[in-house]
């Protein structure tokens, strides 16, 4: 939800819908063959039903459980976010009590904090920012040499209210 807001809940909903199949796949193939079953003096209905319960329902599942579509549907989505394309040359040095808020803002603009590093020690005329940021991207959603992501950054952490030093420019 950190990338994209809840416009990604249908993922889960799809994937809790396609995890709940397999267990409905397995049981409404017994019932189903069951059903069919019913009376027990056909030897043919019994035979069928037979093949309802262990084929459908059993093979179905077999089929779908190791596949895993509901675990594809949401980490192929999270992947095109977290592919970092290139070098890591953006950076950012925050408080490191803001560490968890600037990652929520980055990722709103679609980037990626992919590591933080304690500043030994902090610039001089900011003692508070001792926390180096590193922010990937992923070309899929960035550029590469885009000029224009130092400003989406500082955008991004202005106005989730951090102070922040982002190439050379303090953010209050």
């Amino acid at each position: 939800m950190e990338y994209e807001g809840r416009r990604c809940l249908w993922r889960v909903i799809v994937g809790g819908v396609w995890l709940a199949s397999v267990p409905v796949l397995a049981v409404g193939g017994f019932v189903a063959g069951a059903y069919l079953a019913g009376d027990l003096h056909h030897v043919i209905l019994v035979a069928l039903g037979a093949i309802v319960a262990i084929g459908a329902g059993q093979v179905a599942a077999a089929y779908v459980w190791p596949r895993r579509p509901w675990r594809r549907l949401v980490l192929t989505r999270l992947a095109t976010y977290e592919q970092i394309d290139g070098p890591l040359d953006l950076n950012a040095i925050i408080r490191s009590r803001d560490f968890n808020a600037a990652c929520r803002a980055l990722r709103s603009a679609r980037l990626n904090p992919v590591s933080c590093t304690r500043v030994p020690q902090p610039p001089d005329d900011a003692p508070d920012l001792d926390l180096k940021l590193n922010i990937g991207r992923s070309s899929r959603w960035h550029p590469q040499g885009s000029p224009d992501t130092y400003v989406l950054v500082r955008r991004c952490l202005r106005a989730a209210g951090i102070r922040a030093r982002v190439a050379g420019e303090d953010l209050p």
